[in-house]
């Protein structure tokens, strides 16, 4: 598994960004589809609406992985491998193994780490070689935290608009603006667009926060255009073209 770019944000912390896809829930163990059940997550979307059934997922992930009509990324950070704090209910900290792209070496380290804390247990790991846990200890490589996605792409307009959710517990850090930077910078300087836009409800702050911080404009509101915990709100929409990109980054 191959990631398109790789980053850090402002506080020095390192997230890659990898195509969302049956192999990338995988080898992260993803929980992606619980967040739609996510109150947290959902109050400011309309995730969650319906029932994320087997069907409509697998729809989803064909599409994402046919880049067909949406570019669709996985936002992943490393995950800490075997940084265990030793005590009575734990096996201890495993140093000097490393986790490789090779499906035998990660056995060979799952079966390493039950030989060398006496376990005959490792949790999920017939059913799932790249997500599997010796009692505490965790041997994913990398761990999903969100996503973000260029869509409604219109080569002839040259225009596009992203959307993200991110997992609550990576919400404030600055994975967001630093993702969607990348993608941003993915549009106007891979796809060749020309304005890149996205919208949402005027009682999201953070979000339209994350719009400024990339140097995106206010362009207009949507009055009571979207039906958000019983009620009606308005829309903000924010866009930014791609002469004003380049200036802004000095490209």
């Amino acid at each position: 598994m191959h990631y398109m770019y790789n980053g850090e944000t402002k506080k020095g912390q390192e997230y890659f960004l990898f195509p969302f896809s049956r192999e990338f829930i995988a080898k992260t163990g993803s929980n992606y589809k619980n967040w739609f059940y996510d109150e947290e997550i959902t109050k400011n979307n309309h995730h969650g609406l319906f029932p994320y059934g087997k069907e409509k997922f697998d729809k989803y992930l064909d599409m994402c992985e046919s880049g067909k009509e949406e570019i669709v990324l996985g936002v992943a950070i490393s995950n800490e491998l075997f940084k265990i704090d030793v005590n009575d209910d734990d096996f201890g900290t495993l140093n000097g193994l490393s986790l490789t792209d090779h499906d035998q070496d990660r056995q060979d380290i799952a079966y390493k780490a039950m030989e060398k804390h006496n376990s005959k247990l490792v949790e999920g790991f017939n059913e799932n070689p790249f997500f599997c846990k010796c009692k505490n200890l965790d041997i994913r490589e990398y761990i999903h935290i969100g996503n973000i996605s260029l869509q409604r792409i219109n080569f002839i307009n040259g225009s596009a608009e992203f959307a993200i959710v991110m997992d609550k517990e990576y919400h404030g850090q600055g994975f967001a603006t630093e993702a969607l930077h990348k993608l941003i910078d993915h549009g106007f300087n891979k796809l060749n667009l020309h304005r890149i836009w996205s919208g949402t409800a005027k009682t999201n702050i953070g979000m339209q926060k994350v719009f400024k911080k990339l140097g995106m404009v206010q362009e207009g509101v949507f009055k009571d255009a979207t039906f958000l915990n019983g009620k009606y709100e308005d829309i903000v929409c924010f866009a930014i073209l791609e002469d004003e990109w380049r200036k802004q980054n000095g490209i």
